[in-house]
């Protein structure tokens, strides 16, 4: 499994206004699954799904690269960190 080190909410935040998670943002793609896992509360499972949410073969951790585990975490924490944003 590809793992890397979880940076903290202002790490992640300033990378992304830097246009680090830019290409993982499209639906389906790592940022934008974790930020869906932060919506309905889930825990972090970094995953993503290359023809869109649900469509395709689900790619988990252990197939992803470390910069998509990056995405998938900015996405994540990012948005657990905003009350506001969760459904639930």
């Amino acid at each position: 499994m590809n793992t890397i080190q979880v940076l903290n909410v202002e790490e992640y935040e300033l990378n992304d206004k830097a246009g680090a998670y830019d290409a993982f943002k499209e639906h389906g793609m790592p940022f934008d699954r974790g930020a869906a896992d932060a919506w309905y509360a889930r825990g972090p499972e970094p995953h993503y799904y290359p023809k869109g949410s649900y469509n395709g073969d689900r790619v988990e951790a252990e197939q992803m690269t470390a910069d998509e585990i990056d995405a998938y975490n900015a996405g994540y924490y990012i948005h657990e960190a905003d009350p506001s944003y969760r459904k639930c």
